[in-house]
């Protein structure tokens, strides 16, 4: 199991690689926001990894059936766009078309599972998503969020943002309070430790 200071340095390469692509340079003051970003989306990575490994929260991809005309909205419309040559705006959208029909479109939503009866709850969902553009899109992390709240709160234990103001201290307490409130937690602490630990 990868210690989650080391998945931390790679996401920052990741983003930093990513930034250089796109010609967005370093601006004084945006490191610390970037690291804080990465910090808490590892972490609740982390986190969201050991719970759905024992069977309590999933995030499930299902095909979206939106029609292409809500999912483009206006965005090819040479209309809406003047000052782009329609020719450019039709090459635009056959690619994105392409693609759909290549790697299809999805409903990406997060789940979590009641301890009485009920199986699984949808805890949030968010569809559009052609191929695996979810993943590193940022709403994961948003919906990981979601279903540890969502599962937290048939407990009256914490939402996961409120068990602790550092982020890599968070899993844990998360745990130790879904513990106390009496969740069904069967976690072993060495599992939990290679899960969450920093180092």
């Amino acid at each position: 199991m990868t210690p989650i200071k080391q998945l931390i340095r790679k996401h920052m390469r990741e983003r930093f690689a990513d930034r250089l692509d796109t010609k967005r340079s370093y601006t004084r003051g945006s490191l610390p926001s970037a690291y804080q970003h990465v910090v808490e989306d590892v972490t609740t990575e982390r986190c969201f990894a050991l719970m759905e490994a024992h069977g309590l929260v999933v995030i499930m991809e299902d095909p979206d059936d939106l029609p292409m005309d809500g999912l483009f909205g206006d965005v090819y419309c040479p209309k809406a766009n003047p000052d782009i040559n329609p020719n450019v705006l039709a090459k635009q959208k056959q690619e994105v078309v392409d693609r759909l029909n290549a790697e299809g479109q999805w409903f990406v939503e997060s789940m979590y599972r009641c301890p009485e009866g009920d199986g699984w709850q949808t805890a949030d969902g968010i569809g559009g998503f052609i191929g695996g553009d979810f993943w590193g899109s940022g709403y994961e992390t948003a919906l990981r969020r979601e279903a540890l709240d969502r599962y937290a709160e048939q407990f009256g234990a914490p939402r996961y943002r409120d068990c602790h103001p550092d982020p890599l201290q968070r899993g844990g307490v998360y745990l130790a309070a879904l513990r106390m409130c009496g969740a069904p937690i069967d976690i072993d602490q060495g599992t939990e430790e290679r899960y969450l630990r920093a180092t």
